[in-house]
Formats: structure tokens, sequence, C-alpha cells
């Protein structure tokens, strides 16, 4: 009850983020002479931050406590010992969010409220944490043989410690080799031919926590194809062994024969030579070496050239001119067959 001429009351023990009907009865006497109710709400309780994490130089991810009734959350990041301070806020309806285009290395004072449309609810308990340092600028890399690499970069303010990443793009299960270095320099090894890598250097703070990295990408030289290639062809055995010379960086070579209408054999090995098997007789063949890294391939320019054992005559025929006492002896010609030798031998076993 509120006595006139009062118009005014403050209710409390409400529960926090609830909805409320409010019911206004006018009493003259003990009779009721109106009555107007009006649907309200209270403020949510108040949120906590329950995890923070810099995530880079100039941003912060937060995650907070859900409150009933709470229709969204505003976010307060505040910087501390610089005057005047700048300060951020967002708002946002989830449980998780950030905070970007903040200054690097610069420490925050971060608190939430939660909210609905009554108002926001108590400011919570703040929290400190600070960006993390800003990446180097300038990366750079070259080459220094044909395995190595040197990367660059310029100092950063008030750094010590630097942390580098090569990370290989085609090896997307393999971890990224990682080394920290006091200097604005290191060198890379074991790089392999043919190859994309991303190398990122980042910088790291007090906690040697590294921010987020300054990238570029490398790629490396492709592989050099043999020099030299030989094909050595044995007649009694049909097969031809092929023989070349290595290249740093293949881990495999393939020998390709092919013949004059295209159709190719060919034999793979680890080594400086294979055997191809299988070939077809009365052909001219022509090799080539393929060196084979992990990554790519590269083909020899100077092709090697051999011919295999002619083909016998097919379909011979013999016909007899008696006005001549002649045997006429006839074939199908055969491909790359410079001359045909044809023997008779007659009963007695004598050679014509």
């Amino acid at each position: 009850m509120q006595y006139a001429p009062s118009t005014k009351r403050l209710i409390q023990g409400l529960k926090p983020g609830h909805d409320y009907k409010v019911t206004l009865k006018v009493f003259q006497y003990t009779n009721v002479v109106c009555t107007h109710f009006k649907t309200t709400k209270t403020v949510p309780a108040t949120s906590q931050i329950t995890f923070s994490q810099a995530i880079s130089s100039t941003s912060i991810k937060f995650q907070w406590s859900s409150m009933v009734g709470a229709d969204g959350y505003i976010l307060f990041v505040t910087e501390l010992f610089i005057n005047p301070p700048k300060q951020y806020n967002e708002t946002f309806t989830g449980l998780v969010g950030q905070m970007d285009s903040l200054t690097p290395s610069t420490t925050y004072n971060c608190y939430v409220y939660s909210l609905n449309s009554a108002g926001r609810g108590a400011k919570s308990h703040t929290r400190t944490i600070a960006t993390l340092v800003q990446p180097p600028i300038g990366v750079s890399i070259n080459t220094t043989g044909k395995s190595t690499a040197r990367v660059t970069w310029n100092t950063v303010s008030k750094v010590l410690l630097y942390q580098v990443a090569v990370s290989d793009n085609d090896k997307h299960n393999d971890q990224p080799v990682i080394r920290n270095t006091t200097t604005t320099t290191m060198d890379i090894s074991a790089l392999e031919p043919c190859s994309r890598y991303t190398v990122g250097v980042s910088s790291l703070n007090g906690f040697l926590v590294p921010g987020e990295p300054s990238a570029v990408t490398y790629n490396t030289s492709t592989i050099n194809p043999v020099t030299t290639v030989s094909a050595e062809y044995s007649c009694t055995s049909g097969l031809v062994t092929v023989t070349w010379d290595l290249v740093f960086g293949a881990n495999l070579y393939r020998a390709t024969a092919t013949d004059g209408t295209g159709a190719a054999l060919n034999c793979t090995s680890a080594s400086a030579s294979c055997h191809i098997t299988m070939l077809k007789c009365g052909e001219e063949y022509q090799v080539h070496v393929t060196a084979i890294s992990d990554d790519c391939e590269s083909i020899s320019n100077v092709p090697s050239l051999f011919e295999t054992v002619s083909c016998a005559p097919a379909n011979p025929e013999t016909s007899h001119d008696c006005s001549s006492n002649v045997i006429i002896f006839s074939w199908q010609p055969t491909n790359n067959t410079r001359y045909y030798v044809a023997t008779a031998v007659d009963k007695s076993g004598q050679k014509n």
C-alpha cells in the first residue's frame, strides 16, 4: 500500500531478468475506484568474464557467463597507463566476443554488462590483459644455395626474441619447423626442390608468447634434368639398359622409350640405371629420362636413340620358273630393315 499524495513506490526483492505484471489499484476508503496494470521486466544479473586471451597484437578474445533474461552483452575495453585513455565497446548477442583494432603491446582493463530492454545490469569484475607484440615488417627471403635460404626482417622496438616458422605448403600434415632467435636474420636449410613454403616471423612478448606472424611465400627452384642418357640394346635378351647421371633433389628416375607410333614403355629406378623390356622388333626408339622429386619432375632435353632387331619376314612364298630353272622366293617387307638374306638348302644339305 502507498498512501496519497505520493505516486511512487520502490519494489525490492524481485528476480533479475524476469518479466513482471504490475497492477495499480486506486482506493477510496475501502472501495476500488479503478485498476490499471502494466508489464515490465527487471535488468539481468551481472555477467562475469570467464575467459580472455590476446590472439594477436590488435585483438583480444573473450567469453562471459550467461544471464537469465539477457538479450545481449556490452563489452568494454579501456587502455591503461595512457592519458587520455582510449575506450572501445561492442555489443554481442552470444557469450563469445572479440575486440579488434587495438593497439599492440598495450594493457587494457576489460569488463562486461548484461542487458535487455529494461537496461543493463551491474558492471562485471574487471580483467586486465595486454595485446601481443606487433609482428616484424620487411620480411624477405634470399636463396643462398640449392636447399638453403636466408630470412631477414626489420627490428621491432623493445623486442629481444623472434620466432621463425617454416611450413611446407604441399605437406599439410607436417608440423612447421619453428626456431627462435635474438637477431633479425635466420638461415633455413633442408628445403626441397619444386616446393612452396610459407615463412612466418613473429615477435615474442615477455612471457614468450608469439604474436601474429608476418608471412611470406617462398618457392624453391625446379629440379635439374639429367644431362647424359645412354641406351644399350641387347639383341639376345630383347631389352635395353638405360643409364644416366644423378641430379640433386631427385629421389626417383623414370626412363621412357617411345617408338615411331608414339607407344611408350618405361622403367623406374632410384639409382642411375634400369632395364626396359617387351620391346617391339624392327623399331627405332627414342629414350628420355625424367628426374622426379616429391613435388615435381624434370625431363631430360637430350634423348638417346637405339634400334631393335629386325622382325622376321612374314608370309614367305616360292614359285618355280621351269624355263629358267629358277626358284623365286618372296616375302612381306619389315620395318627398318636395310637388306634381306635368302638361303636355299637342297635335300643334300647344300646351301645356295
